[in-house]
């Protein structure tokens, strides 16, 4: 299970070695939840030097509502890409189960839209492509299933109606959305941080 952190007010600080260059002009990244999701409110980044954060967004539409704030003095050598991942959830009156360390579909990287000059929009994905994910059979989804924690012996009997990954009791969910933080040298792109927005299951 991914480890998250969402609080009203998230400060971050590292010392980074690696992106001296790109950390003159990007000193920290702001993520503006407030009036969406209250809860979690303003997410301030500072540094980068560990690669991934880890949050929670309460689902796609919440998300699409963000707004990704960079310091004044960011310029346009600095973009935002975004990436959605599908997980199989298998539907059960007891509780279902999302196989979220299992196959997964992922779209190309996408662009968030630039608002201003120090302002992005959430992402926003494809109609449709929240729903693909690869082919998969009856036999694999009983062989993973029946190597989860929380499986039983009523779930494994149900999950033996998935003939595919949209049949029922089996379906497809977006579960995680990655976001990075891109600086430009040169003509070359570079990753300086990514930011992983886990979303609750079905």
């Amino acid at each position: 299970m991914r480890r998250l952190f969402a609080v009203s007010l998230i400060t971050l600080t590292y010392l980074s070695t690696s992106h001296v260059v790109a950390l003159d002009k990007i000193s920290q990244l702001e993520i503006d939840t407030r009036g969406i999701d209250s809860r979690f409110g303003l997410i301030q980044l500072s540094n980068f030097s560990r690669p991934v954060t880890n949050l929670a967004a309460d689902s796609l539409e919440a998300l699409a509502r963000y707004r990704f704030i960079l310091p004044p003095e960011a310029d346009r050598q600095v973009k935002l890409e975004a990436q959605l991942e599908n997980s199989l959830t298998i539907s059960h009156p007891s509780g279902g189960i999302t196989l979220t360390d299992w196959k997964h579909y992922r779209s190309e990287w996408q662009t968030l839209q630039r608002l201003d000059k120090v302002e992005f929009a959430g992402p926003r994905f494809a109609d449709g492509e929240e729903g693909r994910f690869p082919s998969v059979t009856t036999k694999e989804i009983h062989q993973i299933l029946n190597k989860h924690p929380e499986r039983s012996e009523s779930v494994l009997r149900q999950a033996e109606n998935c003939t595919t990954a949209m049949t029922f009791p089996c379906s497809v969910n977006a579960s995680l959305v990655r976001v990075r933080l891109m600086y430009r040298q040169g003509n070359d792109w570079s990753i300086l941080h990514e930011i992983r927005f886990d979303l609750p299951p079905p």
